[in-house]
């Protein structure tokens, strides 16, 4: 990610492509913009699991596949998924 900060007409922070920034919350909010596109298209509905939604993933390399395919969009989106997230 590039990105560049300014205030008052001084630069106050900067990254280049190699570094590397928390983008979870950031993250989140494209990703439910996009699906809300593809809702609105009929190319996706929030009762579609990811097994059907992502039809590209190599489940056979996923942990804990057989779970995370019966997820729902509407699941994510609510963050009612199950997942949790492990901070080392």
């Amino acid at each position: 990610m590039t990105y560049a900060n300014g205030y008052a007409g001084a630069l106050v922070a900067s990254a280049g492509p190699s570094s590397t920034e928390n983008v979870w919350s950031v993250t989140k909010t494209w990703v439910a913009t996009l699906i809300g596109i593809l809702l609105q298209k009929g190319l996706l509905s929030t009762t579609s699991t990811l097994e059907s939604a992502l039809p590209s993933v190599n489940w056979g390399s996923v942990t804990s596949a057989a779970d995370k395919k019966k997820i729902t969009i509407g699941q994510l989106l609510s963050m009612s998924s199950g997942l949790e997230v492990k901070i080392e």
